[in-house]
């Protein structure tokens, strides 16, 4: 069975020549624990962190997500890849495979120094991916990375980092979105 391109609202469509390979004799005779993990098979598999309004330490490495003002605000999609109170910065794919990550951060307006965000995957930045944005007076500053990791679908995670030397604290809006792309 394919999955199309999801639609506005992350669902995705079926042609009716696709089969869920199950009759309706099968789905009489499974439990709704298997009906459900089959169905869940079928959903984009996607994980979307938010952190809001939360100040950055001048000249100090931060993880998105950590306790106290980094913490996520939001989570959407698949819960299942992040726990809240053991290592609630990282997103844990338990799906082996390929993945999208991406990360958008907009940071308040400054003109002094510079400001850096980073993708990590284990806790090591893979491939030095790296964005450095210019300080402005007049507007938001913002940095947008995307990259494709290969997860193991156990212990490899996904994490964000940013950092700022502007002289003070700067108060950031971020989203970090970890999206399956298929196998490896």
């Amino acid at each position: 069975m394919t999955l199309s391109s999801p639609d506005a609202n992350n669902i995705g469509r079926y042609r009716e020549s696709d089969s869920l390979d199950l009759t309706l004799s099968d789905l009489l005779n499974l439990g709704l624990d298997e009906v459900s993990a089959r169905l869940t098979t079928l959903r984009p598999r996607y994980c979307e962190l938010t952190v809001t309004a939360a100040a950055v330490p001048n000249n100090t490495t931060s993880v998105l997500g950590t306790a106290g003002a980094l913490a996520y605000t939001a989570v959407a999609g698949t819960s299942a890849w992040r726990d809240p109170t053991t290592n609630p910065q990282r997103i844990t794919p338990n799906v082996p495979g390929r993945y999208l990550v991406m990360l958008e951060v907009e940071w308040v307006s400054n003109t002094t120094g510079f400001r850096v965000i980073q993708l990590a995957r284990n806790g090591t930045s893979v491939n030095r991916v790296r964005d450095i944005v210019a300080a402005s007076a007049d507007s938001v500053g913002s940095a947008q990375l995307a990259t494709e990791y290969t997860m193991n679908g156990t212990t490899d995670f996904i994490s964000a980092t940013v950092f700022q030397n502007s002289g003070g604290n700067l108060n950031v809006t971020a989203r970090l979105v970890v999206r399956y792309l298929g196998p490896a």
